[in-house]
């Protein structure tokens, strides 16, 4: 999205001119949001390492969250069918190559896998696991924007905000609370957390989009079609996802 540019050409004009900024500036008040976005928090250092800020050749930017020594999970929308991005952890740049869900875009199974050039050391990677039940609290995480206007601000910093499911609908979940996070720009690809019975943070599924309102879109991780998708990259690279395969074995769940 981009800001108006108004150019008076002469002093006599400037008096329109101003009329008009201010109609415009007006409009733009009723229509977004001043708010941040997000309604998060920014991670504090060490928190939620294992989510990433990916960086492609289509759209350009987004999120995304470590699931394996090698392997990055993200949303479809974000790269190109065989495409490749980076990321950086602790200082070191990681180049992986993606496969995207063959059902995608005919259906909304926006997902995509990257396979990484080498091992990620030091960054323990995220467990798959949970569902996202209606009427569960859940964590957002995501490196996007934090409020809807003409030109977005990406500062490049991690945040995270809860959200509460309100209904499955299709291959999706949808997420929303009056004070809720919300997703933003580049926050798509980005990890949904649940909690497990023990406390442990699980990826149940990654955002996908939102109305910069009040609803959240997420892919859900829960899927056959989504588990089997996953379990034969896994299986085709040769790499571990946590929580659902390791050395050729599918965890049992």
């Amino acid at each position: 999205m981009a800001g108006t540019d108004f150019q008076p050409e002469k002093n006599k004009m400037q008096s329109s001119w101003w009329r008009t900024a201010v109609v415009v500036v007006i409009g733009l008040l009723s229509t977004t949001r001043a708010k941040a976005l997000i309604n998060g928090m920014e991670a504090a250092p060490g928190q939620f390492d294992e989510v990433l800020s990916l960086k492609t050749d289509h759209p350009g930017q987004c999120s995304a969250v470590l699931v394996g020594t090698r392997t990055v999970l993200t949303t479809a929308s974000c790269v190109r069918k065989g495409g490749t991005g980076t990321v950086t952890i602790d200082g070191q740049t990681y180049r992986g190559q993606f496969t995207v869900h063959p059902s995608y875009p005919q259906r909304e199974l926006d997902i995509a896998a990257g396979l990484l050039e080498r091992e990620v050391k030091g960054v323990p990677p995220a467990a798959i696991g949970g569902e996202l039940k209606t009427g569960s609290t859940v964590t957002l995480a995501g490196y996007g924007c934090t409020e809807d206007s003409a030109a977005p601000v990406f500062d490049g910093k991690l945040r995270i905000g809860s959200s509460v499911v309100e209904r499955q609908h299709s291959v999706l979940a949808i997420t929303g609370d009056s004070n809720g996070a919300l997703t933003c720009y580049r926050d798509n690809g980005g990890p949904v957390f649940v909690t497990s019975r023990g406390g442990e943070n699980q990826v149940a599924g990654l955002m996908v989009f939102g109305d910069l309102k009040t609803k959240n879109y997420v892919v859900r991780l829960d899927l056959p079609e989504v588990q089997s998708f996953l379990s034969d990259f896994a299986e085709a690279n040769d790499v571990s996802i946590n929580g659902m395969y390791s050395n050729g074995h599918c965890a049992a769940h």
